[in-house]
């Protein structure tokens, strides 16, 4: 069985859930997959990230941006990542590469939101050279 009939399984069969937690121990992980909002205003395309990102969300998500941010080219594009509890380095190469597909139409990207953890994250890889960070406000 595979992780998506694994998924939908779980999600059909409610009793199966020991059993398929069991089997799959990534399946709970798996529903709790990474959800982006994309906004787009004035020349500015916003993307809501819910959730941790990990090596199994970044695809999603970078999948999702990149195909919004190609079609429309926004200015600006910001991050927002105050709906993020925890990123791994997944999260620095999802931003690093928003940031090298954006520098094609000298676009810039704008991360808001991040957490004391992120933020420290963020600087410690340099990020804050190639993006404009927003500060929270107190």
């Amino acid at each position: 069985m595979k992780k998506t009939e694994a998924r939908d399984s779980l999600l059909q069969n409610p009793r199966e859930e020991a059993c398929t937690m069991a089997v799959y121990p990534n399946v709970e992980r798996m529903l709790k997959r990474m959800s982006v909002q994309l906004n787009y205003k004035e020349g500015v395309l916003t993307a809501k990230l819910t959730g941790e990102i990990d090596h199994h969300s970044a695809r999603e998500m970078r999948e999702a941006i990149d195909s919004t941010a190609q079609k429309l080219k926004p200015y600006c594009l910001r991050l927002d990542f105050s709906q993020v509890p925890f990123m791994d380095s997944s999260g620095v190469g999802l931003i690093l590469g928003r940031v090298r597909l954006c520098g094609f139409w000298r676009g810039r990207v704008v991360l808001c939101g991040l957490s004391a953890n992120l933020n420290k994250m963020v600087e410690l890889a340099g990020i804050s050279s190639v993006a404009v960070i927003e500060r929270r406000a107190g």
